[in-house]
């Protein structure tokens, strides 16, 4: 029997043209066009001229319907365009309209860094096009891996390394003649495994925390590493739990940024404590203006302290930075040292100025649990946290505008 010929584009138009007729006829709504479009499944412009062609809607209200639909498309398409404007934008998160790459900006707010032309390119112009004529290359598709797998060992071998039962099982022969508890300890170890990079359930969750104790040390050591690689602040997490601090004492000497990208040289000390005494001492200050003291509320010092353990993370700073205590260092090589090292002869006389470098910064904290942490550093740069206590600590101290002097128009 020969197949069917499909309506052309014409015919389905004549077609649909005589069921409106009887549709118009029986309509009742009150949005003709729009449910005519949503019977016939066509777009607002077609179920317009099929209207006209019926003679459905007077001529005046078909004409402003058109231009109505005019103006609704003409939107859309600046909506459209406007969208995909923004998504190039959002590419450059650091750029505008004269700059690829904007690195910062002066005190008086105006831009610099590398511009477009510069990098050779027009504004917003992505970085990489297929070239004019060739379509782009299609990914070939990720072949499969020959043979079977097996969830013991957790390779791909070819199918005559299994048997008929452990080919549905998954389990090759070699696997499957091993004893049952050395078998059971690596389908655990394959588990584990994939648990570090994958979403893990609550009942998943308390599994792999419970084989962090199991007797197998090979087992609870995957469990363990595992574990860290998915939740790596679950034991700072643990210790943090209801930690706060007394009290504190903060010293900075060096080079800070402000929120305008500008460098500021600071030499302070604070002290804090949760009774609501602050105290500040600026060592570039003139002498009888060193010291300047603020009281708070006993609650927001409690906050603040709170907040600098919880938020700031400052008893884990020298984890988080690598300040390694002196004689800690396990790079530290006695032997390269001695022999690198002249010694001085026990004829000459001590050097009276010994080298006694000053930390760049310091934090003593008096902790609920633990008592005393002191943290010291001697890197040339002052890393974020110490940065963010900074100013936090100078909010108490200034806080309309630090440093506001510095930028005050002057007086004619």
């Amino acid at each position: 029997m020969a197949k069917k010929k499909k309506p052309n584009k014409a015919e389905r138009r004549k077609i649909r043209l005589q069921k409106a007729l009887q549709w118009v006829l029986r309509y009742e709504g009150t949005h003709m066009v729009h449910d005519y479009g949503k019977r016939f499944k066509v777009d607002p412009v077609c179920a317009l001229n099929d209207m006209q062609a019926i003679g459905a809607l007077q001529p005046e209200k078909l004409a402003e319907m058109k231009r109505n639909e005019v103006i609704r498309l003409e939107n859309k398409r600046k909506e459209r365009e406007a969208r995909r404007a923004q998504e190039t934008r959002d590419l450059y998160p650091d750029s505008n309209d004269s700059f690829f790459y904007v690195a910062g900006y002066t005190p008086g707010g105006a831009p610099y860094g590398v511009t477009w032309d510069e990098m050779g390119m027009e504004p917003y112009e992505p970085l990489m096009e297929p070239a004019a004529g060739k379509p782009q290359k299609k990914q070939p598709k990720q072949q499969k891996p020959h043979g079977h797998y097996c969830k013991i060992c957790g390779q791909h071998k070819a199918n005559e390394k299994f048997s008929g039962k452990g080919h549905a099982a998954h389990i090759c022969k070699q696997c499957a003649s091993l004893p049952v508890k050395e078998r059971n300890d690596e389908v655990t170890l394959r588990k584990i495994e994939g648990m570090a990079f994958r979403y893990l359930s609550e009942t998943e969750i308390n599994w792999l925390r419970k084989k962090m104790k199991d007797a197998d040390p090979e087992i609870s050591e995957a469990a363990r590493m595992a574990h860290s690689i998915k939740f790596p602040h679950y034991e700072r997490n643990k210790i943090k739990k209801g930690l706060t601090a007394y009290s504190l004492e903060f010293f900075l000497h060096g080079a800070v940024w402000d929120e305008y990208g500008d460098e500021v040289l600071v030499n302070m000390r604070f002290f804090a404590d949760n009774s609501g005494a602050m105290r500040r001492v600026d060592y570039d200050a003139p002498e009888g203006e060193r010291e300047e003291s603020v009281t708070v509320e006993r609650r927001e010092a409690a906050k603040f302290l709170k907040a600098v353990v919880q938020q700031l993370n400052a008893p884990f700073w020298s984890e988080d930075y690598g300040l390694i205590e002196s004689g800690d260092d396990p790079d530290f090589d006695v032997d390269d040292f001695e022999d690198d090292y002249d010694f001085p002869d026990e004829d000459d006389e001590p050097d009276s100025q010994a080298d006694e470098r000053e930390p760049v910064w310091s934090l003593r904290l008096m902790l609920n649990v633990g008592g005393e942490k002191t943290q010291v550093s001697y890197e040339d740069y002052i890393q974020d946290g110490p940065q963010d206590l900074f100013w936090s600590l100078m909010g108490w101290f200034e806080p309309d505008d630090v440093f506001d002097d510095d930028f005050e128009d002057e007086e004619p």
